[in-house]
């Protein structure tokens, strides 16, 4: 059996889910900058889902964790692979995660965007597919 290094898909909380805001899950844009830096620079994002809590209440890495299925997606989609990703098609065993809803970020600047609160007086362009967007009567 071939241990997977990413989740199959992503999670019902991912950060890079363009249908996905608020309830504690929201990033600072600052910190989705920081992340989408990071990711183009060959390292690695975590599932939040495959993490502990230490002593102090933050997320730390266990010997269980998994890359997230929506950073290897938009990575993907954006023609690069960090460090794992390369590692894993070398050796044969990387498995692409899946997008069935296609509501992962179609980039980088969408995710950082979709991250980012609209100024007052401007409305926010929405990234999320149509089927996702609210519709209004």
């Amino acid at each position: 059996m071939v241990k997977r290094f990413v989740i199959a898909q992503p999670c019902p909380k991912c950060p890079f889910r363009l249908d996905v805001l608020g309830g504690g899950h929201f990033i600072h844009p600052r910190r989705a900058a920081d992340i989408a830096e990071a990711l183009r620079a060959g390292k690695s994002f975590v599932c939040h889902e495959t993490t502990s809590c230490d002593d102090d209440g933050d997320r730390v890495t266990a010997a269980g964790s998994l890359h997230c299925a929506g950073a290897a997606i938009v990575l993907e989609r954006e023609g690069l692979q960090n460090q794992l990703m390369q590692v894993a098609s070398r050796l044969g065993l990387w498995q692409p995660p899946q997008d069935p809803h296609g509501v992962v970020a179609p980039s980088f600047a969408a995710f950082v965007q979709h991250h980012t609160p609209p100024r007052r007086g401007d409305k926010k362009e929405s990234h999320a597919p149509a089927s996702h967007k609210q519709r209004r009567a």
